[in-house]
C-alpha cells in the first residue's frame, strides 16, 4: 500500500472519497466503529451505531479521535468487511483531517486494497486469477484499477461478473449497461435474473448469438430455468453442462441447486445424496462461487439433520463472506445442537450488522439462559469520594 498514492489518479475519484484516499489507510491502520446498544428482552446486543448526515442514514469509522465508548476496534480490512455486509449504503470514514463518504463498493475496494496491495502492471490479469480463487474484494480493487488505467481494454467486463457476485448489482448494471460485447450481454442477463427480472434476462441472452460466450449463455438460460420452476429442463441442462463445459463450477452448482429442489420436493433421498455430491464437485478447489455453495451445501446438510456437516459448510461460508445469512444460519445450526455459548457468540457478530436478523435469532436459545450468554456490561464503578486531608499535628 505505500506506493498507492501514485495511483490514486487512477480511479477519477472526487476529493473527499475513500477512492481518492486511499494511501490514507496504508499499513492497515485500526479503526474504531461506534456501537449502540440494543436490549432485547432480557438479552443485551450491541450493533453499528446508526447515525445521520444530511438527512440520510449512515455509519461510520474513525481512524482518529475516536468518539465515546462502546466502540470496536478492527483493522481497516476487517472494518471495511464488516461495513460491507452491514444493513447500510452510506458511509463516512474519518482518517487523518479527512471525513471521506464511502458506499458499500467503495468499502469493498478498501479492502480489496488492504489484500491485493499496489497494482501493477499486470492488474487485469491478478484480478482474473483472484476472482476464480474466491477473493472477490481484491479482484473488484484491481479490475477497477485496470479499468480506470486503461477504459479501452476488456478490464470492464471482468469487472463486471465480480460487482454482481459482490452482490452489487446496480454497479454492475450500471458499469456494462450500453456495451453491445456479448461477454457483457451474458453478464447482464445474469445481472437482470438476480434481480428477478427473468423477462429482461431472456431478451438479452436471445442476442447473443453461438460463439465464444455459448456456455456461458446456455447456463444463464438453465439458471432461469430454474428460477421460473421448471427444475427438470435446469436438471437435464446443468447435468448436460457439468460434464461438457471448461468451467464446471457454475454447471455443478446449478445441478446441486436444482436436485435439491426437486429431492425435497419429492422427498427423494437419492436425489438429496446426489444434490450434495454435485456441489461438493463444486468446491473442490476454490472459486468466485465458493461462498454461496458452501451456503447452499450447508442448507442441505441442516434440513437432512447432518448438524455437523451444516456446521462445518456455514463455518466455511462465513470465513469466505461473513454475512448474515452465514452466521445466522450458523447460529442456528450450533443452538439446536444445544451448543449455546458458540451460537451467541454467531448472534452477536449477526447483531453488529443487522440487529433485526440478530433478535430474531434468539428464540433459537432457552429463555432463562439470555442473560448470561447476552449479558449487558457491567456499569461503571463511580469515581470513591475525595477523602478531606486530616490536620497534621505541630
Amino acid at each position: 500500500m505505500a506506493e498507492n498514492s501514485v495511483n490514486l489518479n487512477i480511479f477519477n475519484a472526487p476529493a473527499g472519497s475513500l477512492r481518492g484516499a486511499l494511501s490514507l489507510f496504508a499499513g492497515d491502520p485500526e479503526l474504531a466503529l461506534p456501537l449502540a446498544r440494543l436490549d432485547a428482552g432480557t438479552a443485551t446486543l450491541f450493533t453499528l451505531r446508526p447515525d445521520q448526515a444530511g438527512g440520510q442514514p449512515c455509519l461510520r469509522a474513525f481512524a482518529s479521535a475516536a468518539p465515546e465508548p462502546p466502540l470496536l476496534r478492527k483493522p481497516a480490512s476487517g472494518a471495511a468487511l464488516l461495513l460491507f455486509h452491514a444493513s447500510a449504503e452510506r458511509f463516512f470514514l474519518s482518517a487523518g483531517d479527512a471525513a471521506l463518504q464511502a458506499g458499500r463498493r467503495d468499502v469493498s475496494l478498501l479492502a480489496g486494497a488492504m489484500k491485493a496491495g499496489t497494482p501493477g502492471p499486470d492488474a487485469e490479469r491478478r484480478a482474473a486469477e483472484l476472482f476464480n480463487a474466491g477473493e472477490l474484494h481484491a479482484a473488484h480493487y484491481l479490475y477497477s484499477a485496470a479499468a480506470a488505467r486503461n477504459p479501452a481494454s476488456r478490464a470492464r467486463f471482468g469487472l463486471g461478473p465480480v460487482l454482481a457476485e459482490l452482490g452489487l448489482l446496480q454497479e454492475a448494471y450500471d458499469l456494462l449497461k450500453t456495451e453491445t460485447d456479448p461477454e457483457a450481454l451474458v453478464c447482464l442477463a445474469g445481472i437482470h435474473r438476480r434481480a428477478g427480472n427473468p423477462a429482461a434476462a431472456r431478451q438479452l441472452l436471445a442476442s447473443v448469438g453461438p460463439g465464444a460466450f455459448a456456455e456461458r449463455k446456455a447456463i444463464e438460460e438453465a439458471w432461469l430455468d430454474l428460477d421460473e420452476g421448471r427444475e427438470e429442463d435446469a436438471e437435464r441442462a446443468f447435468r448436460k453442462l457439468s460434464s461438457s463445459a471448461f468451467d464446471k463450477t457454475e454447471p455443478l452448482a446449478g445441478l446441486g441447486s436444482a436436485l435439491a429442489r426437486i429431492a425435497f420436493r419429492t422427498r427423494d433421498t437419492g436425489r438429496l445424496s446426489e444434490a450434495a455430491a454435485a456441489l461438493r464437485s463444486a468446491l473442490l478447489a476454490p472459486s468466485y462461487a465458493s461462498a454461496r455453495i458452501f451456503l447452499q451445501l450447508g442448507s442441505i446438510h441442516f434440513r437432512a439433520g447432518d448438524a455437523a456437516q451444516a456446521e462445518a459448510c456455514y463455518r466455511s461460508a462465513a470465513a469466505l463472506s461473513p454475512s448474515t445469512q452465514a452466521l445466522a444460519n450458523l447460529a442456528v445450526t450450533l443452538a439446536r445442537a444445544g451448543r449455546h455459548q458458540e451460537a451467541a457468540a454467531a448472534a452477536l457478530q449477526v447483531a453488529l450488522i443487522d440487529p433485526g436478523a440478530a433478535q430474531r435469532l434468539l428464540p433459537e436459545f432457552p429463555p432463562a439462559s439470555l442473560p448470561g450468554l447476552f449479558p449487558a456490561p457491567p456499569a461503571a464503578s463511580p469515581a470513591p469520594a475525595q477523602q478531606p486531608q486530616q490536620a497534621q499535628p505541630p
